[in-house]
């Protein structure tokens, strides 16, 4: 009995990296958090190497990221990885740079394989603007976005009544 063929097609899409694993010689497993996909586990063929392909797979920065889709395979292979926005002042600053860290490592918790989450796209990537300009309180912000990312991702907290009794809280 002949298999059937799966038919893998490319995606484009900004991404974040959240996390690279090395993978035997020379591979890297990544997780991406895309703008249309959501996050995704991605195989990226030889990016420990010395590769034109891959030699932008750095976090913080957003990334526009080419990858093949198999219909019934959870895991990505990665075509190319480029930097389409540099955050060149958030990675020179170390409060910044935590603030970004942390976030990124909240989306990491916060996110399902495939499944997109437009709001918190939009939430991480104000957040990471922000801290690449500078002049802000980094970790008053990082708390900010942070209530608005457990909002966005349906863990919002509900202060307007007390939890046991229901009575609305005064105002």
């Amino acid at each position: 009995m002949a298999r059937a063929r799966l038919h893998k097609h490319a995606l484009t899409s900004a991404a974040l990296l959240l996390r690279a694993t090395p993978f035997a010689d020379s591979d890297l497993i990544v997780r991406l958090f895309t703008e249309r996909l959501g996050a995704v586990t991605a195989l990226a063929r030889g990016a420990r190497k010395r590769n034109k392909r891959f030699s932008s797979l750095e976090p913080m920065h957003r990334l526009k990221v080419t990858f093949d889709v198999t219909p019934g395979r959870e895991m990505v292979t990665l075509r190319e990885a480029r930097v389409s926005k540099p955050r060149l002042g958030l990675v020179t600053k170390l409060l910044p740079m935590r603030a970004a860290g942390k976030a990124l490592s909240w989306l990491r918790a916060l996110t399902s394989e495939r499944t997109p989450e437009p709001l918190l796209w939009r939430q991480t990537e104000a957040l990471l603007d922000v801290l690449d300009e500078g002049g802000r309180n980094p970790a008053a912000y990082l708390a900010l976005t942070g209530w608005c990312m457990l909002e966005a991702a349906g863990w919002g907290l509900d202060l307007h009544a007390c939890v046991h009794c229901r009575r609305r809280a005064p105002a």
